[in-house]
């Protein structure tokens, strides 16, 4: 993890003039989300009635579809330092996990919506 922020935030590499600027915006993202997600989770807990006995089960997938956005926004983060560092791959292949990445959120927000809105009477 620290490759990644120093990759992000050392002004002697190149295009530091975009990355700084990117990688602090998504860094405060990914605060904000392990924040507010961990809000939400702990409320839905309180008060969803999904979370009892046999559904305790479930609690893995549950924790991955409320931390959605901060899957995402590490996503943003560590991607483009992975293709472009690491594989020394192009754009295209940048292109294709952020696909993939934003394809799993929206998947994710779907099901969130789906299970957890409207239990409330």
């Amino acid at each position: 993890m620290k490759e990644v922020f120093a990759w992000w935030f050392n002004p002697k590499r190149p295009f530091s003039i975009i990355k700084i600027p990117y990688a602090f915006c998504v860094t405060v993202i990914l605060g904000l989300s392990i924040v507010g997600n961990f809000r939400d989770f702990i409320t839905a807990f309180r008060t969803e009635p999904l979370f009892t006995g046999l559904f305790l089960l479930f609690l893995p997938i549950f924790i991955i579809v409320f931390f959605a956005d901060t899957i995402f926004a590490w996503g943003l983060l560590w991607s483009p330092y992975n293709v472009f560092e690491e594989e020394h791959s192009g754009w295209k292949a940048l292109f294709k996990v952020l696909g993939i990445f934003l394809g799993v959120f929206i998947g994710l927000r779907l099901i969130r919506l789906l299970v957890f809105s409207g239990w409330n009477p």
